[in-house]
């Protein structure tokens, strides 16, 4: 729903079963495998894409790090990684 409905791209469709985290996103802050989680199971409650983490144009501290440091590899779970690590902080 995040991807075709909402158009929110960042947050990727992996394994379907939670374990490769690449559709992570925040749940009221706190990090969820959106595969898992029905949309009925969120209402009244803030979703966090990584599109949301950034304000305006300016990335996050996370969101740069990544950059200046070349963690993308292919890209794919980027998204998912650096919502997790912007909840570990």
């Amino acid at each position: 729903m995040l991807r075709e409905d909402f158009g929110f791209t960042g947050t990727k469709y992996g394994c379907g079963e939670g374990q490769c985290r690449a559709c992570t996103v925040l749940i009221d802050d706190q990090p969820k495998a959106s595969c898992l989680t029905p949309v009925s199971s969120v209402e009244g409650m803030s979703v966090t894409t990584v599109e949301g983490l950034a304000s305006s144009d300016e990335l996050t501290s996370m969101q740069q790090a990544f950059i200046d440091m070349d963690a993308a590899q292919c890209g794919y779970c980027t998204a998912g990684m650096i919502v997790e690590a912007t909840a570990l902080l």
